[in-house]
């Protein structure tokens, strides 16, 4: 398909079958939009004229006028009664006559319903192959174009450094500290082994509790600030009172005691949960070991495990609750109680902060009252920094200035604070009453604005004359500050010294994000609407012009924007789902970032960006910057890159004040980090890391880098000297910068490290993993696992194991990370849980490791994943009962995770992915082959099962759950079944061996209570629910399989028998299987979208591996559909009562809406590359009619034009008439699929009628072989181009040897072709005719080297080209004799306009010679 790039979008061509009465253009904002969209659609004509009212809508397609009408009557043909008409005119007539039959065709073909709709669905799956080929099969190509020549360079030591090495002193600092400790240890263990110092060392090691109790909480928690040797002396420490808890151990009980609480007690100042559970793991050692022994456990004393809980309490995250009584009369508590009550409470502070921080929006995080540190850095020539002095601060000083702080936006020369009770303050440079004070005067301090609504953000200018833009939590603007150009938004230009609020086009809309520019401003509605308004110049509006606007004006071709921000002269503006960002204004220095300095008038989005999820886009003067999320782009060492910059000067971080890049590059010094946030001024950048470090350079005149100097500039970044506190957020102004600790609220913070209870670690991981494989079994029901004193003991330990497991992965995700947070143990966690699927577990733990199994973060590498796959999905129908429960649920997983695009794509070889497989290699399609071959054959025996099922409830002497009130039972069985997919136990349970799990499943069919009928659910409601089913989210909770989930009347359920619980219950059973059949069918067509949109849109030839890998299956899908759809037929025709039902089933099957896509697909490609496929299409051609058939005479439905939908639901009244006309509009697809499988047969044939296709060689001399000089000869159909030009090259090749063995030759080759001989022989025979005739010619009218005479190679020759020119002409006898006619003429001058040429390429040699 052609394609042709457009500013603001694609120009692509009309599909083949189309009528030239539209325009495509693809909008590429619209893009990301159209991937939700599923091919699906198109087999139904209700959902096709949806999406194409939706393209007609966006204008992606434009109705155009028609060609005109079609000539009535044909050409009018002249009268020939004078004399009869000549050949050519014949020819003329002849072709018009062709040409209005062939109008007249099209038109005709046009009218029906069936070709208009084939035409609206070919265009829609147009658009869905762009978004998928644009998304996934070329948005690398701009970032691979833009890490050339990057990866070679290695991060800057500003950021990594590297290992310190000891000075002599600290070596033996060192040296000391570690020989006292041995000795100090080895004196304890002697005094505990002699039965004589025990009192020495209990009061030793009771010291050192006291000291540590005495410390300030969390002393020990930032290890960064801990010299060596302190870390050190920890590690060896806890080794000591680790082996000193143990029963085993020389100590005694008071001595096991003291070195647990002390050990607690540094695991609590430490603050990590990896230290608090390696205290768990050794309590419940030691707790084991004692058991085991049958020896006294050991335990610690009941104060300070009070103090424990009340340190817990008191972190920041609420009260806990209180403590069981579990301690002994002396008070102490054993460790193996101790540890669980510590377990509860950390896993009870790991969810509440993730309450905090999983959320459907930002907007949930509740106010807090912790305090804010501000620290304030450079240029205080306006006291925009609010200390006191003018003077510059040139490292990040603490001020108390600001107080009750949300927001900071640093401006030019001015400052502005946003409180936690939507107040709003300003500080600085008061000129054109930017502050909003209502003077021009200069604020030493922060005062508060007259403003009686919350304000949720504020920006403000970086340049120019200062102006100031906010919007309220109710979605309001304010602006103020100076009003040229209009960029106030108030329809004037006059400036405003307090907050205005802007009514016109904003008024009754909800305003999420602001920004202000120099000139210019701009704010996104909650609809994704963008309006600008300010000066228009450069087009940095986007409104296709240079004009300015004084009031919000929309942006009409864009939607569904989320952020924009303005910068010097042009404007970024982001999607709402993070995947286009889109550049409009000035281009020069090539801030636009679209490879070129040019204007752009209207949104265009920058392809180097394309495929990355960007969190944050900023502007300075002559630069551009992109956060991308963590760990977004795929593969080798980029996937570290998340800043990409664009643009010119010191801020490109390249080390060069002169630099520019025209298109985003990452910055590769800050490779490594975890950047949370970036924040651009007028000429200088920070970006904020995870670890809550910040980062600068660029311009650093005023010290606005931090750097304590202000060498200027700062070319690479680095980090802001003096900033040891946990700061989340961060503002660069013109020449000042600001960092405060406030938690934001327009970005989720998940933090890898909180006091307690979050510790996103590979050391976590694996102690939790321990915890699970050490505890976690249940063969014995009656007997718990020591050290647990009962089963339920055991299975509370167990689930808070689980809990904290599936917070970490779920803060993990929704932070952002990778499978590197995991380390080494995602294998072993993800091999561990599947072992326990096939376990006898409780439900409650069976949920839990369900819902960790199904964390994206444990899926394996994409080759991996694929290959697991395809040893799991059965090869024979009898394989499918031989799965244990622990590998269907990891199939379902399996198949579910595979869905997305990008995985599609990377497996095809389309995508980015190190670790996917690609087409270059000769083994490539085998993966696919092979997937796509056994995909196929579990869903043809899916659908063969349900066609039986259906016919065997009909069979008499059995209850079955069709007819009468069964109909409406069976469908309750359906959405049951779907229901029970939703709920992970049942999932599971689908295979359960365990008699009593199945006995409840039972009761769960039997005992119902009077709930009300639920509704029909649609095809598409159900499927979003079924593919939630296998993923749910970290949130949700185990939920039993209720009567309301059913969907059953009470009554029915209460009368039906056990048979049909059995059968309700097999059917169940054998339609989950683990894996819903439509988990299989949606990968399936995932793989089509993908194989199809890439062949047709690079139009390869037939011997290409994609086009190969397509004939193939396609030609096995076709076969395989037409075996199921007779099988269909005849069912029918058997069982007409069963036509609705039979159509669910078909409908939903690699014969339903699959087989429509593909065969509308195939009319999107030329004919050529279709034609192998023509067997396979023309064998399930006559199937199709049969079926179709079949399906009219058992419903007595024909497809006539006032048809209006075929989706109607049939109800149990119209389904006791089967000869009414609803059942048989649900296929009214079918036969659409028939038509359209008939036109691409028709296409074929006519390509096969009308010959082989034009070769290149020929579509190049097609234009020169139309001339009448060159129009026969060799152009003969009868003769093989290949041995005439190799007899030609054959002459020429003997020329010099002479004309008696040309003519010898020239003989020899008449006798072959004796058409061709007469003209040959005759120009070469002696004194010839031809010959004398062309040289008197020449030299009568004095042509060029008509005068060389003597020349035998130049005579030969000239014979030659005469002979050539006569056989291509196809002179005649009697033109021959006539040589003065037009044709000779022309003849003669073209040889020896050759003749002159060579006579003078001849001197030309000979001269160079001489």
């Amino acid at each position: 398909m052609e394609q042709r790039m457009m500013e603001g979008g694609v120009v692509a061509s009309v599909p083949p079958v189309a009528p030239p009465t539209v325009k495509l253009k693809w909008a590429e904002h619209l893009t990301t939009s159209w991937l939700a969209e599923d091919c699906q659609a198109i087999a139904l004509r209700d959902s096709t004229l949806v999406l194409y009212d939706r393209l007609l809508e966006n204008k992606e397609v434009v109705v155009v006028a028609g060609p005109g009408c079609v000539m009535r009557g044909g050409p009018q043909l002249p009268d020939y009664e004078p004399e009869p008409p000549s050949p050519a005119d014949q020819l003329s007539h002849v072709n018009a006559l062709l040409a209005s039959q062939a109008a007249l065709a099209r038109s005709t073909a046009a009218q029906p319903r069936f070709s208009a709709l084939l035409h609206k669905r070919l265009i829609v799956l147009q658009r869905i192959y762009h978004a998928l080929s644009r998304s996934f099969h070329q948005g690398a190509r701009e970032r691979d174009r833009a890490l050339t020549g990057t990866s070679e360079r290695g991060p800057s030591t500003d950021i990594q450094g590297g290992g310190v090495s000891l000075s002599a002193n600290e070596a033996l600092v060192e040296l000391g500290v570690h020989t006292g400790l041995s000795l100090l240890f080895s004196i304890l263990r002697l005094g505990w082994m002699n039965n004589s110092g025990g009192s020495l060392c209990s009061e030793v090691l009771g010291t050192a509790v006291a000291v540590v109790q005495a410390l300030p909480p969390l002393s020990l928690a930032v290890e960064s600030k801990l010299p060596r040797v302190g870390l050190a002396s920890l590690s060896q420490l806890t080794t000591f009172l680790g082996e000193t808890t143990k029963p085993s151990s020389p100590a005694d009980p008071t001595g096991r005691k003291l070195s647990a609480e002390l050990l607690l007690g540094l695991s609590l100042q430490r603050g990590s949960l990896r230290y608090l559970l390696e205290w768990v793991h050794m309590a419940l050692s030691a707790a084991t070991t004692a058991a085991e022994d049958s020896r006294d456990g050991t335990c610690i004393s009941n104060n300070c495990l009070q103090e424990v809980m009340s340190s817990l309490a008191q972190s920041g995250e609420g009260f806990v609750g209180g403590m069981p009584g579990v301690s002994h009369p002396d008070g102490t508590v054993p460790l193996y109680h101790a540890a669980l009550i510590l377990m509860e409470k950390l896993s009870l502070l790991a969810c509440e902060y993730a309450r905090t921080c999983i959320g459907d929006s930002c907007d949930e995080v509740t106010e807090n009252n912790e305090s804010c540190d501000v620290y304030v850095w450079g240029s205080n020539s306006s006291h925009q920094l609010a200390e006191g002095t003018q003077d510059k601060i040139l490292a990040p000083k603490l001020t108390h200035a600001f107080n009750s702080v949300q927001q900071v936006e640093a401006g030019q020369y001015c400052t502005f604070v946003v409180h936690k009770d939507g107040g709003i303050s300003a500080c600085g440079k008061g000129s054109y009453g930017r502050l909003g004070l209502g003077d021009s005067n200069n604020q030493a301090s922060p005062r508060r604005l007259n403003l009686d609504t919350r304000i949720r953000r504020v920006s403000s200018s970086k340049g120019s004359d200062g102006h100031t833009i906010a919007h309220s939590t109710s979605g309001q603007v304010y602006t103020w500050g100076d009003g040229d150009y209009g960029k106030l938004g108030h329809g004037n230009n006059v400036t405003q010294k307090y907050p205005r609020l802007i009514a016109g086009p904003l008024t009754g809309k909800v305003v999420r994000w602001v920004s202000a520019g120099y000139r210019h401003s701009a704010c996104v509605t909650q609809e994704g609407e963008l309006y600008t308004w300010g000066e228009g110049d450069y087009g940095r509006l986007g409104h296709g012009d240079s004009t300015s606007r004084n009031v919000p004006t929309l942006v009409r071709d864009i939607s569904g924007v989320g952020q924009v921000v303005c910068g010097s002269a042009h404007t970024l503006a982001l999607s709402a789902d993070s995947r286009t960002v889109w550049s409009f204004g000035s281009g020069d220095h090539g801030k636009l970032g679209h490879g070129d300095t040019a204007k752009v008038y209207r949104p265009r989005v920058i392809d180097a960006l394309q495929g990355l999820t960007i969190r944050k886009l900023t502007t300075g003067t002559q630069v551009s910057f992109a956060l991308a999320a963590h760990g977004q782009v795929q593969g080798g060492d980029n996937a570290h890159f998340q800043v990409w910059v664009w643009g010119t000067g010191p801020c490109l971080a390249l080390g060069s004040t002169e630099a520019t890049m025209l298109r985003p590059q990452p910055i590769e010094e800050l490779a490594g980090l975890r950047i949370v946030d970036i924040s651009a001024g007028d000429s200088h950048v920070m970006a904020l890391t995870h670890e809550s470090e910040v980062y600068a350079w660029g311009s650093n005149t005023m010290g606005q880098c931090g750097q304590g100097h202000t060498v200027s500039p700062i070319q690479q970044p680095k980090k802001v000297m003096g900033l040891d506190v946990a700061v989340h957020q961060i503002s660069a102004g013109t020449t000042h910068s600001i960092a405060w600790t406030a938690i934001p609220t327009d970005r989720r913070v998940v933090s890898w490290h909180r006091p307690f209870c979050v510790d996103l670690q590979e050391g976590t991981f694996s102690l939790l993993r321990t915890f699970i494989e050490l505890y976690c079994c249940f063969d014995d029901l009656e007997k718990p696992i020591k050290p647990f004193a009962s089963l339920r003991d055991q299975e509370k330990f167990v689930l808070l194991c689980l809990q904290l497991l599936n917070t970490h992965l779920s803060l993990a995700l929704t932070g952002g990370m990778t499978q590197a947070v995991l380390g080494s143990e995602a294998s072993p966690l993800r091999e561990l849980l599947f072992r326990l699927v096939d376990a006898k577990l409780p439900r409650a733990i069976e949920a839990g490791v369900c819902e960790g199994l199904s964390s994206p973060l444990l899926l394996p590498p994409l080759a991996s994943r694929m290959s697991l796959l395809y040893c799991l999905l059965p090869k024979s129908p009898e394989d499918w009962g031989r799965l244990s429960r622990g590998q269907r649920l990891q199939l379902g997983i399996l198949v579910v995770s595979l869905e997305d695009h990008s995985h599609v794509a990377a497996l095809l070889g389309y995508g980015s992915p190190d670790d996917a497989p690609t087409l270059c290699h000769h083994t490539s399609t085998t993966l696919p082959r092979d997937l796509m071959h056994t995909l196929l054959a579990n869903l043809r025996f899916h659908t063969e099962h349900q066609l039986n099922q259906i016919l065997e409830e009909e069979k008499p002497g059995k209850k079955g759950l069709v007819k009468g009130k069964s109909a409406t039972r069976y469908e309750g069985l359906k959405r049951r079944d779907s229901e029970a997919y939703k709920t992970r136990e049942e999932c599971l349970a689908s295979g359960d061996s365990d008699s009593h799990k199945e006995e409840t499943r039972d009761e769960g069919l039997a005992s119902k209570d009077s709930e009300p009928h639920k509704p029909e659910t649609s095809d598409e409601n159900l499927e979003n629910q079924e593919c939630q089913a296998i993923l749910p989210q970290a949130s949700e909770t185990p939920q039993k399989w209720s009567a309301s989930s059913a969907g059953v009347d009470s009554s029915e359920e209460q009368g039906s028998s056990q048979d049909e619980r059995d059968t309700a219950r097999q059917y169940i059973d054998s339609r989950l299987g683990g894996t819903h059949p439509q988990h299989l069918l949606r990968l399936l067509s995932n793989l089509h979208s993908h194989l199809l949109a890439y062949c047709t849109h690079h139009q390869f030839e037939e011997n290409s591996s994609s086009m190969r890998l397509l004939y193939e299956h396609l030609s096995e899908l076709f076969e395989m559909c037409g075996a199921l759809l007779s099988q269909t037929a005849n069912l029918l025709a058997s069982h007409p009562g069963l036509a609705h039902l039979i159509h669910d089933v078909v409908y939903r099957s690699v014969c339903g809406w699959v087989l429509a896509h593909v065969v509308y697909a195939l009319l999107l490609f030329p004919a050529r590359l279709v034609r192998p496929l023509l067997a396979p299409l023309r064998a399930i051609l006559p199937i199709l009619d049969s079926t179709n058939r079949t399906i009219a005479s058992v419903t007595s439905f024909t497809d006539q034009e006032d048809v209006t939908s075929e989706v109607d639901t049939p109800t149990p009244d119209t389904v006791k008439s089967v000869g009414g006309g609803v059942v048989g509009r649900q296929w009214a697809w079918l036969l659409d699929v028939e038509r359209a499988c008939g036109l691409v047969v028709g296409r074929c044939l006519e390509g096969m009628l009308l010959g082989p296709p034009l070769t290149s060689k020929e579509v190049q001399s097609k234009p020169w072989l139309s001339m009448q000089l060159f129009s026969c000869g060799l152009a003969v159909v009868n003769i093989s181009p290949e041995k005439v030009s190799t007899s030609i090259e054959h002459i020429l090749s003997i020329l010099e040897c002479g004309k008696e063995v040309v003519v010898e030759a020239l003989h020899n080759f008449a006798t072959t072709y004796t058409q061709l001989a007469t003209p040959l022989i005759t120009v070469l025979e002696s004194k010839s005719q031809v010959t004398l005739w062309m040289d008197e010619m020449a030299c009568g009218e004095d042509w060029d080297t008509c005068e060389v005479k003597e020349d035998l190679l130049l005579d030969i020759t000239t014979q030659l080209l005469l002979s050539t020119f006569l056989l291509q002409t196809g002179v005649s006898q009697t033109q021959l004799g006539v040589h003065y006619c037009n044709i000779m003429r022309e003849i003669f001058r073209l040889v020896y306009h050759i003749r002159r040429r060579l006579v003078t390429l001849k001197t030309q040699e000979t001269s160079g010679r001489t």
